[in-house]
């Protein structure tokens, strides 16, 4: 290593495998290996958005509420793919008119369609994010616990690489809870 540089993740100390997929926790925008697609959290109107730039518009003020109105809003707990590889694969899961934004059902249908887009398409690698919290709504804990039943309980079969997104810092405590250190005990 070079002096005065220091490792911001090491994947030799930010991963664990689990139903046969190695899962690399790490921080934006450190990719640890190429992804062939990239789960985004969304809402109902499709108005969340990674890199969000407000413009000024082209149209009109009644133009724009008129495509607002027109334009179909997406099922709680569907997915939405576009592109090639990458693909981008948005996980309708946020409804911003409700307290919390998300519901764990539509969580686990998105996780549903998110396994069957991986199986269609034969994609190996996978980047997500904590899903949930990203409107600050779900607890990380429970976001990790909801992700680890996901993956015991379907286990994909053409899934060998996740690249969990999580904020800097949070790395360890969220390799812990998805080894099954912290989970409450069943029975």
């Amino acid at each position: 290593m070079i002096p005065g540089l220091r490792l911001v993740w090491d994947a030799a100390d930010s991963s664990c495998a689990l139903a046969g997929i190695a899962i690399v926790v790490a921080p934006d925008p450190l990719p640890p290996f190429p992804v062939d697609a990239e789960v985004i959290e969304q809402d109902t109107a499709r108005i969340l958005d990674e890199g969000l730039v407000l413009l000024e518009p082209d149209e009109s003020l009644g133009q724009l509420v008129r495509e607002m109105v027109t334009e179909p809003m997406s099922i709680p707990g569907s997915v939405l793919t576009s592109g090639a590889r990458p693909v981008r694969i948005q996980a309708i899961i946020h409804e911003l008119d409700r307290q919390p934004s998300w519901r764990e059902e539509w969580i686990r249908q998105a996780w549903r369609g998110i396994v069957a887009c991986c199986e269609e398409r034969a994609l190996g690698s996978l980047s997500l994010p904590l899903l949930g919290t990203r409107m600050r709504d779900m607890d990380r804990r429970q976001s990790v616990r909801l992700m680890r039943e996901l993956i015991l309980g379907s286990r994909p079969a053409c899934l060998r690489r996740i690249w969990l997104r999580c904020p800097p810092g949070a790395q360890q405590q969220v390799l812990g809870l998805l080894q099954g250190q912290g989970q409450p005990a069943h029975g």
